[in-house]
């Protein structure tokens, strides 16, 4: 059988678009999984200088530190560059980030443990105000996970990572901004955190990604 550490997903051809995804919580990792296997690059970028934002705090039977950097290995593998302790400010974004990269998705985790509430974003109660369809926030830039809404499931974070990632897919291939889905069908029952590897490798239809 086929070493689980060895698992590296086909990927498309690569676009030359580059990304550049600010927070390494669940739904930025899944984001950064999706474009990358889109055939995009990205740059993920966290404040902190380990990788996992949320997942870093479940139990070791929840979610092995193993099986964490088992999934940060296949990002690596499929051309992920990871900026870890570098805090992302309104200013490195302005002169920077928007310079350097075709798109920008947010995925840092609440806003009352980010920065975000500097960045002059419209916020809600909650988080930074998208588009509930598509994520957008502002022009080339995105949101997703936590900043836009708290979620106490992980698993929530890697489907609304998959979700944005739809809708930059998009936004790069110069199409209009709609979700693949209507919505995408989350409701697909509680699953283990320890089940985010095995969802994360799920392939996609080449065909089916427009």
């Amino acid at each position: 059988a086929q070493n689980d550490l060895d698992y590296s997903p086909q990927k498309n051809s690569a676009t030359g678009k580059k990304v550049a995804i600010i927070g390494a919580g669940p739904a930025g990792l899944s984001c950064a999984f999706y474009l990358l296997k889109l055939g995009h690059s990205c740059t993920i970028y966290d404040s902190n200088q380990e990788v996992g934002g949320s997942l870093l705090s479940l139990p070791e039977d929840e979610l092995p530190e193993s099986a964490l950097n088992a999934e940060v290995d296949i990002l690596k593998r499929f051309g992920a560059n990871f900026k870890m302790g570098i805090t992302v400010s309104p200013e490195m974004l302005r002169d920077e980030i928007l310079h350097s990269f075709d798109a920008v998705v947010f995925s840092t985790g609440e806003i009352a443990k980010s920065n975000l509430n500097g960045f002059g974003f419209q916020l809600g109660k909650n988080g930074v105000l998208v588009d509930e369809n598509t994520f957008v926030l502002d022009n080339k830039i995105f949101a997703c996970g936590s900043a836009v809404h708290p979620l106490k499931m992980a698993v929530k974070g890697v489907a609304q990572g998959k979700e944005a990632a739809f809708s930059v897919n998009k936004f790069l291939g110069g199409k209009p901004v709609s979700n693949r889905y209507d919505r995408f069908n989350s409701k697909f029952g509680l699953l283990q955190t320890s089940e985010i590897a095995e969802y994360l490798e799920e392939s996609e239809n080449k065909n089916d990604i427009v």
